[in-house]
């Protein structure tokens, strides 16, 4: 058995005390280390949407924190490139995952860049740069080039632009006892002939456009224009409707559907009189431009105003529809041989 004299003693308690001082400030300093190796967050923006005349949608999808809690995040913009979080911004909670932005305040007629951020103890770090025109205001004319060069009207109806008259695009006509659903036709109500400039020059051209089968439509819009599905059609009428607003089941009903949408959509005048009159509320000016027939033969202009929309139920195609004597609007599907108006809705 050794014993440690009294001085030993005290030698082996200063060097466990240093041993244990030595090990605490190893383990503060590895956890400073570690502290300092965070990163700053890695991230991407999402496409903006929901685009109006002075706001607009965007936000980001936060994928990795870089080892330190998000403490801040939202989108940031300018009229210049690289916006940061000096420049206007918003403020949209923490941690990782995504979230949605609204950017405020914007002005028509320019450019924006946007770009998401996040912030931890590391720093802040930017996604990718989305750019976006916010030359559409609130209504215009835009032109298309293709053939015969035709200036269109257009109006923003909430946070959709459409084209504010009918379709006019001709690159062939036919006669209305020719068609099918399988090639593409084109009509011009009343009109029974192959010759494209006597076409043009009726009077139903020039006020109602022109009458595509299914398959036409789908091809006719010009670039940066879209036939608009079934789905924009329906966000239309409940943006228009005083009763049934943007997502109630009425606009899943085919046949008569809404409150006042019809009224609301339809042109002050053009249609047959009735107790039901167009209040062109929100500068649509839908007109009864009728229809061409599945099997041939025009029919219900002055009455009727129909537009294909792109999505299809089976076989056939919807079609959303203005009618005179009632303030409804409606909805149904037909064979892609008839012959409707098109509107087109901006991209």
């Amino acid at each position: 058995m050794i014993l440690l004299t009294e001085k030993s003693q005290t030698r082996m308690k200063k060097q466990t005390a240093l041993l244990f001082c030595t090990s605490l400030f190893l383990i503060l300093i590895l956890h400073s280390c570690n502290k300092e190796r965070a990163d700053p967050p890695v991230l991407t923006t999402v496409p903006v949407s929901f685009i109006s005349a002075s706001s607009a949608s965007c936000g980001g999808d936060i994928s990795n924190d870089g080892g330190s809690p998000v403490k801040s995040r939202g989108v940031c913009w300018s009229n210049l490139p690289a916006p940061t979080v000096s420049d206007a911004h918003s403020t949209d909670s923490s941690g990782t995952g995504t979230y949605v932005s609204r950017l405020t305040g914007l002005k028509e007629e320019m450019v924006y860049y946007v770009r998401a951020y996040a912030t931890n103890n590391a720093g802040t770090s930017y996604g990718q740069e989305v750019v976006f025109d916010n030359s559409w205001g609130g209504s215009g004319t835009f032109r298309d080039a293709r053939g015969e060069v035709t200036d269109y009207e257009w109006v923003r109806i909430d946070e959709q632009i459409w084209m504010a008259e009918n379709l006019a695009y001709l690159p062939s006509v036919s006669l209305s006892s020719e068609g099918s659903g399988a090639a593409s036709y084109y009509y011009v109500y009343g009109y029974e002939g192959n010759n494209v400039i006597s076409a043009r020059a009726t009077d139903n051209f020039a006020t109602y456009g022109v009458l595509y089968n299914y398959t036409a439509a789908l091809a006719s819009c010009p670039d940066g224009w879209h036939l608009p599905s079934d789905e924009e059609w329906k966000v239309l009428k409940g943006t228009v409707d005083s009763q049934y607003r943007v997502g109630d089941p009425e606009w899943e009903m085919t046949s008569y559907q809404g409150y006042d949408a019809g009224a609301n959509l339809k042109a002050t005048s053009g249609w047959r009189e009735g107790v039901f009159t167009g209040t062109d509320l929100y500068g649509f000016t839908g007109l009864p431009g009728g229809c061409r027939q599945y099997d041939g033969g025009f029919f219900l202009i002055g009455e009727y105003g129909y537009w294909w929309a792109s999505t299809m139920s089976g076989y056939q195609g919807w079609c959303h529809y203005l009618l005179w004597g009632t303030s409804e609007a409606g909805r149904h599907y037909y064979p892609p041989g008839y012959g409707y108006s098109v509107r087109c809705i901006r991209d």
